[in-house]
């Protein structure tokens, strides 16, 4: 048995984060991780630094406060985010539609976003931009490298890592455990249960609820990233059509996203054939210039509590057990680490989370499906 002031379960972006942010405070914290650390969900997400369409507004005021803390870290570490801000390119009328309803909530918000001319789109991305489309920028907005992010935060002293698989956690007298398939435990003050699909059975082994999206294919869960070697691509930040979003990924490839193809997306299959085709078709149409080649078709499971709202907290009032879940963990990463980190070590109860507690839980029994992302825009 080992022990600590804190155990986190889930070395992904949001538990090392977490952890480095206690380790800052003085806390010793052990961070336990079954494979490599930033290799599991954040490996396979977007990474898009936003907040574009986050309803409803205490949900955009939490991506709003995650969008400034991205830039503490952009002047720390340049090489794990990036602030080029985002191109939407509407030509299809649905898309128009779309991005019109966007831009006039955003506005009204006070959201950086500006109409701009397709010419202004041409001068910012590498691709053909019709003379009638519709064309909105999002300065404010960037991409993250979340592996880059983890590497930098495990160099910060202060976190031992564990690798292990944890099966269950119990609390007993104000303590709590964290009990691993090598037969091993680990105890502490505060276990934070950051384990991305595994979250919702963890925080049922401690008594607590939150459940997540299901998994399974044609949900909101699980959508295709693909990767694509595209030499001298000339993509600098997010671009966003109607057939596709990408972004430049690591070593000069892009990254991919087809939203309306994801229906059939699920982890351990291979993607249809005519999926791979339809990706690569679209990717080449996009950039007619550039030699492109599909990498790799990669899965992503997002990490979305069954009501769709962030929940970050303890999981029963008074537990040693908290637990951190949320559809937008990339970009609510470092303001929630720092959050969840004050509060772990005395500061007051964050209002800004007052209704993103796993509590709400106790007090419901089913949840509506939600809405699978399929449209530009929608993640």
């Amino acid at each position: 048995m080992t022990g600590a002031d804190v155990a986190i379960v889930g070395a992904g972006i949001i538990g090392t984060a977490l952890a480095a942010a206690l380790a800052r405070r003085g806390r010793a914290v052990t961070l336990i991780e079954a494979g490599e650390p930033g290799g599991g969900t954040s490996a396979t997400s977007f990474a898009w630094i936003n907040s574009h369409k986050k309803d409803p507004l205490d949900y955009h005021a939490l991506n709003v406060a995650g969008v400034v803390a991205w830039r503490r870290i952009a002047a720390e570490f340049p090489d794990a985010v990036t602030f080029a801000g985002q191109v939407s390119i509407a030509t299809g009328a649905a898309h128009r539609a779309s991005l019109t309803a966007r831009m006039r909530r955003l506005t009204g918000l006070g959201y950086p976003a500006r109409w701009a001319t397709p010419a202004e789109a041409r001068a910012r991305t590498p691709m053909p931009v019709p003379d009638d489309a519709l064309v909105a920028i999002f300065d404010g907005e960037g991409h993250a490298f979340p592996r880059r992010y983890v590497a930098h935060l495990l160099t910060r002293p202060g976190v031992t890592v564990r690798t292990a698989t944890a099966t269950g956690v119990a609390s007993h007298a104000g303590r709590a455990t964290v009990h691993l398939t090598d037969g091993g435990t680990v105890t502490a003050g505060t276990v934070v249960v950051c384990a991305g699909t595994g979250t919702a059975a963890l925080v049922a082994s401690a008594g607590g609820t939150l459940p997540l999206v299901p998994p399974a294919a044609g949900y909101a869960a699980f959508g295709y990233l693909t990767d694509v070697v595209a030499p001298g691509h000339g993509v600098t930040g997010i671009v966003k059509t109607d057939r596709l979003g990408l972004r430049p990924g690591d070593d000069g490839t892009l990254l991919v996203q087809t939203l309306d193809l994801d229906g059939t997306a699920e982890p351990g299959r291979e993607p249809p054939a005519t999926v791979t085709a339809e990706i690569a078709h679209r990717v080449a149409e996009a950039l007619p210039h550039t030699r492109t080649r599909i990498a790799a078709v990669r899965v992503g499971h997002r990490v979305i509590p069954a009501d769709g709202r962030t929940a970050a907290g303890p999981v029963a009032p008074g537990s040693p057990v908290w637990a951190i879940a949320t559809h937008s963990g990339i970009t609510l990463a470092p303001w929630l680490a720092e959050t969840i980190a004050a509060e772990l070590t005395g500061a007051a109860p964050e209002p800004l989370l007052a209704r993103f507690r796993p509590t709400r839980f106790q007090a419901t029994t089913g949840h509506p499906p939600l809405a699978a992302p399929r449209a530009p825009g929608d993640q």
